[in-house]
């Protein structure tokens, strides 16, 4: 193999691939990437086996061949080159030779027999949305997922197709976060898919949020195409529990709030509360909102703000990191708080087809 690409969309294409090799496997194999060039492109691509990403870009192919070397050191050394363009060759030992301007390094790699191989996807369905659109749904709602071992399927984001509305769903168990917003281009049957958040924060961070992204969904295997670069992961198995059951059909009082005054004033008064006993107290009356927090190892803390309120005087203790992070993915510049009394569910409405729904503490 003998090729010469451009050093900055070389390095952008190795970024996208490296954050799912893990420190500790026990496959060497697993720490490099794979490198094929042919046609006029090379394609890159590294797996943990249960995430596979791919990326392909233009290049100078002078021989046509393949190898996989560290990923991780490549990134390294293709960052820090002052030249231009990089030049890759490897050898019959499959280890590769790097030069850029004045710089020269050869990295010990391994045959690509070696690589695995990627599974089979019998597509059952597949869903075509803007990417931007994608990211906004995995934005608005992958944080409320649970990373607590013990009920794995709570690690998931759910993707749910029905009558042609896409329903992505995450919950802890004391939260819910889900948008609703109808599809247009689908293809194979309705149904559920439940993948794993760290996969939600991987197709984030690889987008380019222009173009459409293409979901095709299998029986064991989820891949998400987007533009040159794709992501296939496997499915987590399990029942997604009856998120529908927890949201309140109605409530009894509700408050219209500046969400950046709001946001500003939570993240001030998070100052004074303690990691061990997280609470806020988040009180309303006419017009007004007041946020107080106190710790014995800090100090104490109100913050007061002028709302859309007119319902008698209320207020409910929350944990507020779980009250701050729908604040910070809504786009929108006011949103809804929603309640009935200081035990029952609350929600935040805010971009349109989003709602958040977190439970009260209960002080001790």
């Amino acid at each position: 193999m003998k090729i010469s690409v451009q050093k900055n969309a070389f390095a952008e294409a190795i970024q996208k691939l490296t954050s799912i090799i893990g420190s500790r496997t026990t496959l060497p194999i697993l720490n490099n990437v794979l490198i094929k060039a042919a046609g006029n492109f090379i394609t890159l691509e590294t797996t943990d086996l249960d995430v596979r990403i791919t990326t392909k870009i233009e290049a100078t192919v002078d021989k046509e061949g393949s190898t996989t070397v560290p990923a991780k050191k490549l990134l390294l050394f293709v960052k820090d080159f002052q030249g231009d363009k990089v030049n890759l060759q490897s050898d019959e030992s499959f280890n590769l030779r790097i030069e850029s301007g004045e710089s020269s390094y050869k990295l010990l790699g391994i045959t690509p027999d070696e690589f695995p191989n990627p599974a089979t996807i019998n597509t059952t369905r597949k869903i075509i949305i803007p990417q931007s659109d994608l990211y906004r749904y995995l934005n608005l709602v992958s944080y409320a997922s649970s990373t607590d071992e013990s009920r794995k399927i709570l690690n998931g984001v759910l993707l749910s197709l029905k009558s042609n509305m896409l329903i992505t769903v995450a919950t802890d168990g004391k939260r819910l976060a889900i948008i609703e917003k109808p599809v247009e281009k689908f293809e194979g049957s309705e149904g559920d898919v439940v993948f794993h958040s760290r996969v939600a924060n991987e197709v984030q961070r690889i987008m380019s949020r222009d173009g459409n992204a293409e979901i095709e969904v299998g029986d064991k295997m989820i891949k998400f195409n987007m533009g040159n670069t794709t992501l296939t992961s496997k499915i987590m198995e399990g029942s997604f529990p009856n998120y529908r059951q927890v949201i309140p059909t109605s409530f009894t009082r509700k408050a219209e709030i500046n969400k950046e005054s709001f946001h500003s004033s939570l993240r001030r008064i998070m100052n004074v509360i303690s990691d061990s006993n997280p609470l806020v107290t988040v009180a309303f009356s006419e017009g007004k909102t007041t946020l107080t927090a106190t710790s014995a190892e800090i100090g104490e803390g109100r913050e007061s703000m002028q709302v859309k309120y007119s319902g008698p005087d209320f207020k409910i203790l929350l944990n507020p990191n779980f009250l701050a992070d729908p604040l910070k993915t809504m786009t929108i510049d006011k949103f809804v708080f929603q309640m009935n009394d200081g035990f029952s569910p609350v929600s935040l409405l805010g971009d349109e087809g989003f709602l958040y729904i977190m439970m009260p503490v209960r002080n001790k």
